[in-house]
């Protein structure tokens, strides 16, 4: 029913956002997830781009890349890769993610992973600019294990990015 829909329906600029992208496998299900978003969403010919950090592949999350490219095309979709300034354990900050979320002025904001640096600038800037903002809570908005044992910088981290 929703492809029949997007197939009938004007074409979007979807911006998915989250905190790794390709070549970075090793960060696990947000970044497939976004992927299969991606690549399903651009096949019903929809404009969609990926914001994301330059985390590298690697056998941890890490490794951070100034030299990837800062835009790609990957089939029929793109991703736009931001400098990770700083990380905390896997909170990412990127600050140039807002420029280009900022920039681009997508139709609507799609954010996997809530508790990340990513989602907090995708929520601040769909409501700067009244885009309208989906959450996927891929990673446990509630299970999260730092939630009771964790120190307390990173459950001030993680009470900073409840919605």
């Amino acid at each position: 029913m929703l492809n029949s829909f997007m197939k009938n329906s004007t074409i979007m600029k979807i911006g998915l956002v989250c905190p790794a992208s390709l070549p970075a496998t090793q960060f696990g299900g947000i970044l497939f997830l976004a992927l299969d978003i991606a690549r399903e969403t651009a096949k019903l010919s929809h404009d969609v781009v990926i914001y994301t950090t330059d985390l590298d592949f690697a056998n941890n999350a890490t490794t951070f890349n100034k030299k990837l490219p800062r835009e790609e095309s990957i089939g029929d979709f793109t991703i736009k890769r931001s400098h990770t300034w700083l990380r905390y354990s896997l909170f990412f900050i990127n600050p140039g993610i807002y420029f280009q979320l900022l920039g681009d002025s997508p139709d609507i904001i799609h954010t996997i992973g809530i508790r990340s640096f990513q989602s907090f600038i995708a929520a601040l800037v769909s409501k700067q600019k009244k885009i309208p903002l989906v959450i996927a809570d891929q990673g446990g908005l509630t299970t999260h294990p730092e939630l009771k044992s964790g120190s307390l910088l990173k459950k001030f981290f993680i009470k900073l990015q409840s919605p």
